[in-house]
């Protein structure tokens, strides 16, 4: 047993080094390719505005074509001469953006405006005069050079995410798992406010540093193509995202970091997690305060399994309250759920506790990581995480739908139960999606004017296919689902394109909800529709109020005659 434990540490130290060299590499490819392709060309465009405007002549001037495995691309070479205090000179460099790239017509023209024996101009460097070039403005080639940006990105979030998915502390032998954090010994969390707020004020600042640079050559460029205002769209996120860090400081500087004070020590998998959030002042919530309590799964391995960061299990709670600085938690576990703890190369597995509430106009929000286990329970502990699951199960029963819900329910022609779910009923993540969507195919256009490499703008485009089909079904897709006492009937609908898929009531074994897709901070829930054989049919995607799809999904399985089965 001690060898298995000791082989298994060692394959999820191996794991994570391997995470962190992979990521690396990102990395490092990523800036080097940025000094190349963006800072060294911006700085010589910079430095290159105090250089001597030198009269020169042009010796030779022609297309050059490499062959390679992406196809044929092109390079402009200029030869000229120039005299610089009574001494000829001669160079080949015509822009500061070096090495070939596709757009055969343009550096074409290019070549035809330097034939051989031409007088024009080229700008020298004073404190060296072999180094010369003929076009010191920004082009919008260099935009090329903000793509490393996202291996640089991808490589330094990759690495402080698999550090901070490592801090799962193993605990000694024959030491409860939950004994081995000092906070959930203790059964006092602190909340990961102030973390959080330093976190973004780096990752802001990192940014901000990287993208304003850039702006320094486009406002010195003697001609302005619009491709080059794309440069605008890095500092603005970088705004966007000092914007977030000033949102965080306010928010630890008013209600600094609550605490969660934990009465079930652990939280059960089959029973109940329970506690109370201290806040540190009196407050009176607006609308009350809404408690999320979420199942994630860290992914470790990048293999083809991969769930990184997604969503297990979720479950929330809206309590409502007076003036207080306590707020109670009480949540019921199923114990199909999985424990907090280390999967080795797999990644890990941990719990969320969120809360969120509008107090006096400003919006407050805290976060803890909690600890989750298989224990074993006293009869009393079991009685009251029942009282919890008998609570959530009242309330989906008696839940009252807004009467502005997207979501219609009626009788249908055939005199069953139609539910409707319109199209573009989550107007927020499609037109997040949709913003998305138009940068991202936006810089493949951009890629493919300035004739980059043929496999830049196919690896973007794989990624925007995707997208493009869930932004349509966000804003087109209409779900109809007829439910009788035959059969639940399911047809769906994406701009014309129709599905219809119909179940025999024999055939459902139940109807229930999943985590759905995940947009920001919220994660909205499926229908689905189990088959007695195992298989699985979506009834409807992405509903933002949890109590609405746990209420749609027991009315369905009322309307079928199928045991409802309990959905937080």
């Amino acid at each position: 047993m001690k060898i298995n434990l000791a082989r298994r540490q060692t394959n999820r130290q191996m794991g994570r080094t391997g995470t962190i060299l992979f990521f690396s590499v990102f990395l490092l490819m990523g800036s080097v390719f940025t000094w190349v392709f963006l800072f060294r060309p911006i700085l010589k465009v910079l430095d290159a505005r105090n250089w001597s405007k030198t009269p020169c002549t042009i010796v030779s001037s022609e297309l050059q074509s490499h062959s390679g495995d992406d196809g044929t691309t092109y390079s402009v070479h200029i030869v000229y001469r120039y005299t610089v205090n009574g001494r000829e000179h001669q160079s080949d460099r015509y822009e500061f953006m070096g090495g070939s790239s596709g757009g055969h017509d343009g550096k074409q023209k290019v070549v035809n405006r330097y034939p051989p024996g031409k007088q024009t101009d080229c700008y020298v460097n004073p404190s060296d005069p072999d180094d010369a070039v003929l076009q010191r403005d920004f082009t919008p080639m260099m935009l090329l050079g903000l793509i490393p940006l996202i291996f640089v990105a991808v490589g330094a979030g990759g690495i402080a995410w698999t550090i901070k998915s490592s801090s799962f502390i193993k605990p000694a032998e024959g030491v409860p798992p939950w004994q081995a954090r000092p906070d959930w010994a203790a059964g006092r969390i602190v909340s990961s406010t102030k973390a959080a707020m330093w976190v973004t004020w780096v990752f802001a600042l990192i940014w901000n540093a990287i993208s304003w640079p850039v702006l320094f050559p486009f406002f010195n460029a003697a001609k302005k193509e619009p491709l080059m205002y794309l440069v605008f769209l890095f500092p603005l996120a970088g705004l966007f995202l000092i914007s977030l860090a000033v949102r965080q400081t306010q928010l630890w500087r008013r209600f600094g970091e609550s605490i969660f004070e934990m009465t079930s020590l652990p939280g059960a998998i089959g029973g109940a997690l329970t506690g109370t959030i201290r806040l540190t002042q009196y407050v009176s919530a607006d609308d009350g305060f809404m408690l999320r309590l979420r199942c994630v799964r860290l992914d470790n391995s990048g293999g083809s399994d991969s769930r990184s960061g997604s969503v297990l299990w979720e479950d929330e709670r809206f309590i409502s309250i007076g003036a207080s600085d306590a707020v109670p938690v009480g949540f019921y576990i199923p114990p199909d759920c999985q424990e907090t703890g280390d999967l080795g190369t797999a990644g890990r597995i941990l719990w969320r506790l969120d809360t969120d509430a509008s107090l006096g106009g400003a919006k407050y929000s805290a976060q803890f990581e909690v600890p989750v286990f298989k224990v074993a329970q006293t009869a009393r502990q079991i009685a009251a995480a029942q009282q919890l699951r008998a609570a959530g199960q009242s309330a989906i029963a008696s839940y009252q739908r807004p009467p502005n819900s997207p979501i219609r329910v009626e009788p249908s022609a055939r005199g069953g139960t139609e539910f409707y779910f319109s199209a573009a009923r989550n107007p927020g993540a499609a037109i997040g999606l949709t913003l998305f969507f138009l940068v991202w195919t936006g810089g493949i256009v951009g890629m493919i004017h300035l004739k980059a490499p043929v496999f830049m703008p196919i690896l973007f485009g794989l990624f925007d296919l995707p997208v493009l089909l869930i932004m349509l079904s966000l804003w087109f897709g209409v779900s109809r689902v007829e439910v009788d006492r035959d059969a639940v009937t399911v047809t769906k609908t994406v701009l014309g394109w129709k599905r219809v898929c119909v179940v025999p009531v024999a055939d459902i074994a139940e109807i229930t909800t999943t985590t759905g897709m995940t947009s920001g901070t919220t994660v909205y829930r499926d229908l689905k529709l189990i088959r007695r054989a195992g298989k699985t049919v979506t009834l409807a995607s992405s509903i933002k109020n949890h109590r609405e799809a746990g209420w749609l999904a027991a009315e369905m399985a009322y309307r079928a005659n199928v045991t409802p089965v309990s959905t937080p």
